[in-house]
């Protein structure tokens, strides 16, 4: 799976669950192209990252936002709501996670339509899958309008849908081990 934009790929994760972020980002290393893993851990910072008010004014517009359905503050679906209101923003990708999915988040499923919708992956090779499926949606960025389509078919291996306050970056290439 070879993308053939060499331009370094920007991930936006938002979730306040440590261990789930520090999963993702180690699978993330096996990405097949450059990327910057930026994490944030609650729906206001997300809003504050994406208008690039501060702390975030050089923050980098993402080519895909994973985005906890439960981070604290303000519920992913208000992130997402909002940024369907914002036309430069509304095209980007986005992967809504969750660990339980209640009624209520599979209405706003059906109301908003992020690009995947996922429960948290419970093993690492789940991790891995959900990797994968990241490299597989950036790739098909570049073709694809995501404002205009419907949940797109998830892997089966990836169930569908049915860190601290301080803020962290990461910066990886294929192959960084480090």
């Amino acid at each position: 799976m070879d993308d053939p934009d060499p331009r370094q790929k920007e991930l936006l994760l938002v979730d306040d669950n440590r261990g789930d972020a520090r999963l993702l980002a180690e699978c993330l290393r096996t990405l097949p192209f450059p990327y910057y893993l930026s994490i944030v851990t609650d729906g206001d910072s997300t809003l504050a990252f994406l208008q690039h008010q501060v702390p975030y004014t050089q923050a980098p517009t993402p080519d895909l936002i994973l985005l906890d359905i439960h981070p604290l503050k303000r519920s992913g679906w208000e992130v997402l709501e909002w940024l369907r209101t914002q036309p430069a923003l509304a095209p980007i990708p986005i992967v809504m996670w969750g660990g339980r999915i209640a009624p209520f988040d599979e209405h706003e499923r059906e109301r908003l339509h992020p690009t995947e919708c996922l429960t948290k992956p419970e093993t690492f090779e789940g991790y891995q899958r959900l990797a994968e499926l990241i490299a597989k949606l950036l790739i098909l960025q570049r073709d694809f309008d995501f404002a205009q389509a419907a949940v797109l078919a998830v892997d089966d291996a990836v169930s569908p849908f049915a860190c601290d306050a301080n803020d962290r970056r990461r910066s990886c290439a294929p192959g960084d081990t480090g």
